[in-house]
């Protein structure tokens, strides 16, 4: 959090992927109301009419900026997806977008196997579209209930922090 503050404060015209790490790093401290206007901060950079993204802002920088817009989807992905990737599990702890009410994390390829994921208000969804190396199963934070997925069939839990990992 220390971090976060004072590198705000020392990189006021910084480049638009690092409002996307800041609003990653809120979210990880589960600060949504910190990491909002930091996410909203980086779609000043996208310019119409082909919403492209620039950099700097007033769109007579470097067009079609990729870093900027590689790092809108890092803010997506492992922001308010809240994914993160360790050697014996894939967590995902969502957080809902501002100004929405449900979001699609599609085609997350892990172990192998592909998954969807569709966050809303109240409720996540998983469905494992293919196979991964071994069977997967999802595992929920708070309680430790567990569940064996299989691919096509859609389970459902109240969003929260999960894991997904081999069986």
């Amino acid at each position: 959090m220390n971090d976060l503050q004072i590198y705000e404060k020392v990189t006021p015209t910084a480049p638009v992927m690092t409002w996307a790490m800041f609003a990653i790093g809120w979210l990880e401290l589960n600060n949504t109301s910190k990491a909002e206007p930091l996410f909203n901060k980086q779609l000043q950079n996208v310019i119409p009419p082909f919403n492209i993204w620039s950099n700097p802002s007033d769109s007579k920088g470097g067009q079609n900026f990729l870093t900027g817009i590689g790092g809108y989807l890092q803010s997506l992905i492992y922001g308010y997806g809240g994914f993160r990737i360790f050697q014996d599990r894939l967590q995902l702890n969502p957080a809902m977008i501002p100004n929405t009410t449900s979001f699609n994390l599609t085609g997350i390829d892990y172990l192998g196997g592909s998954f969807d994921f569709n966050f809303s208000d109240n409720y996540m969804q998983i469905n494992q579209t293919s196979s991964a190396a071994e069977d997967m199963k999802i595992v929920i934070s708070s309680n430790g209930q567990t569940e064996t997925l299989h691919v096509g069939t859609v389970v459902q839990y109240p969003r929260c922090k999960a894991y997904l990992m081999p069986v």
